[in-house]
């Protein structure tokens, strides 16, 4: 099994840890052990968080979970064939629904 990233997590995963860290001296340490615990979940029961809804044809059977004590951050991934694709780490304010909004048709 493994865990792999796409470079929009790796930035929110950074971003978020480095805005954690500024507030509080080892915030930036939690919030990864947290979501470093969460993928090891992830990893080996991959079907188990809730569905993105809608679904989007970029990203099929995307799922996701809130971080258990950073829960104002959820997880957006897909289970893939040897493990999971993390696909982005949002803080729950940002607007998902526009974030992974299917692209629109281009003009005929």
């Amino acid at each position: 099994m493994s865990i792999d990233f796409t470079p929009h997590a790796v930035y929110d995963i950074d971003t978020a840890s480095e805005y954690l860290e500024a507030e509080k001296a080892g915030g930036g340490g939690r919030f990864r052990a947290d979501l470093t615990q969460l993928l090891a979940q992830l990893e080996l029961l991959p079907e188990a968080a809730d569905l993105h809804d809608p679904p989007n044809p970029r990203h099929p059977g995307l799922r996701f979970r809130q971080l258990p004590v950073f829960w104002h951050y959820a997880v957006y991934y897909r289970p893939v064939p040897d493990g999971i694709l993390v696909v982005r780490v949002l803080h729950t304010s940002r607007n998902v629904a526009a974030i992974f909004a299917p692209d629109p048709d281009p003009p005929a």
